[in-house]
């Protein structure tokens, strides 16, 4: 089975995979760039008004294959 790597971007500040995970496929890897995104959401907004979060997923050449990005964005109904 293949190894795929899970980069992490925050905004600015960006985090390299050097493990990664090994996956049944590209599918599986979208299945759990999903699931790390949405459980970095969580609580992510205190203090702010916008968040910009975003997964790149590499294959075990170390090449892009895709990216999920996820916009968190807070407005005020008052």
């Amino acid at each position: 089975m293949p190894r795929y790597y899970f980069d992490l971007r925050n905004d600015d500040a960006c985090r390299f995979d050097d493990a990664g995970l090994v996956l049944a496929g590209v599918e599986a890897a979208q299945e759990e760039a999903t699931r790390a995104l949405a459980e970095l959401s969580q609580g992510i907004l205190v203090g702010e008004r916008r968040k910009v979060l975003a997964i790149e997923v590499r294959d075990e050449a170390k090449q892009a294959l895709f990216e999920l990005k996820l916009v968190l964005h807070a407005t005020s109904r008052r």
